[in-house]
């Protein structure tokens, strides 16, 4: 007998939310959001403009107004402060290339199981995600894109959150979009900074940093941000740093690639030369907070790695060689932690 008192509220919401990820995907990939920034509307005019059945407009809707992203006023739908901030194309720190990855891998029941029994990710069946970049800008780009909308906001954080004032060159390994250097390197102008990547997202980075140079060029983007193609499993590092950056890279491998990736940057950095990892961490006892925790279900969907601990990051850097770790939350579920050769 179950208790009265009992309520199967909590665990039916944690059923109905794959539902929530996939209408915000399709309003966003349908461009529902900068469509009714632009111009608010009700069912039938939503369904007219973007194409869409009268019942599935509705459906779509009612589902987007619970969910607290879209506002109606006179009965016509309109964003909500956070949508328009977050899920319009065109916004500095939109999260669209995020969400619109969904309909390249969304995590259903059937392949988190078969990576639950496997241990292997299911997103490339199995093939290793970074080599399987190399060979297809395409899907490289789109992977770029989508790591850049969920950093932007975390990017401005840590680039006002360590203290640079005593660096001169920066080395991210892993770099991406560019977006942490092109933020780093706008809050500190003295700085230098190497992105090393793989050939093809280096390119597309090159071209990335060109274009926000001529928006502002008083940066000086181009001039301090050089790309350095390579492998980072088999290649030194390069640039010369004193500080070595890991943002979310350390979570898509294992840990011992994890602490093989660190003495890389500890044999790179000069004697009181620093590492800075950054990444959603896990509380110290790995229970949360939850948002991080189910962040590991998409690393064993996608990569090799798993969602990590301050001590677990601490205890890394110390087997490479590193000393005195601390750890810094930012912004969000953000943290970093830094140690010193």
């Amino acid at each position: 007998m179950i208790p009265e008192a009992l309520d199967d509220k909590a665990i039916y919401d944690i059923y109905i939310g794959s539902r929530a990820s996939a209408c915000l995907a399709v309003a966003v990939r349908l461009g529902l959001f900068a469509g009714l920034e632009e111009q608010p509307g009700t069912t039938e005019e939503v369904a007219e403009r973007f194409a869409v059945s009268l019942r599935g407009a509705d459906a779509l809707l009612v589902s987007l107004h619970a969910l607290g992203v879209l506002r109606r006023d006179d009965g016509k739908y309109q964003p909500s402060a956070e949508a328009a901030a977050y899920l319009v194309p065109e916004r500095a720190q939109s999260l669209c290339g995020l969400i619109d990855l969904e309909f390249d891998a969304f995590l259903s029941p059937e392949q988190l199981l078969r990576s639950v029994k496997t241990g292997e990710g299911s997103v490339y069946d199995g093939d290793e995600v970074w080599g399987t970049h190399d060979g297809d800008p395409e899907r490289a780009a789109r992977f770029t894109q989508a790591m850049h909308a969920i950093s932007a906001r975390p990017a401005a954080a840590l680039a006002r959150s360590v203290d640079f004032s005593s660096s001169r060159c920066v080395l991210e390994v892993g770099g991406g979009s560019g977006v942490y250097l092109m933020e780093i390197l706008r809050a500190h102008s003295h700085l230098q900074a190497f992105l090393m990547d793989l050939p093809e997202v280096c390119a597309q980075t090159a071209v990335r940093v060109q274009e926000t140079d001529a928006l502002a060029p008083g940066a000086g983007l181009v001039d301090r941000l050089k790309m350095a193609p390579g492998d980072m499993f088999q290649d030194p590092l390069p640039g010369n740093p004193d500080v070595v950056l890991f943002s979310q890279i350390l979570h898509d491998w294992s840990p011992e690639q994890g602490c093989m990736l660190l003495r890389s940057a500890f044999e790179a950095l000069p004697e009181g030369g620093r590492v800075v990892v950054h990444e959603k961490l896990l509380n110290d006892e790995r229970s949360g907070p939850a948002a991080n925790a189910l962040v590991t279900l998409d690393m064993l969907f996608w990569t090799e790695g798993q969602q990590l601990s301050f001590p677990e990051v601490r205890g890394m850097m110390e087997q490479a060689g590193f000393r005195d770790a601390r750890v810094q939350q930012t912004v969000g579920y953000w943290s970093f932690v830094q140690a010193w050769k």
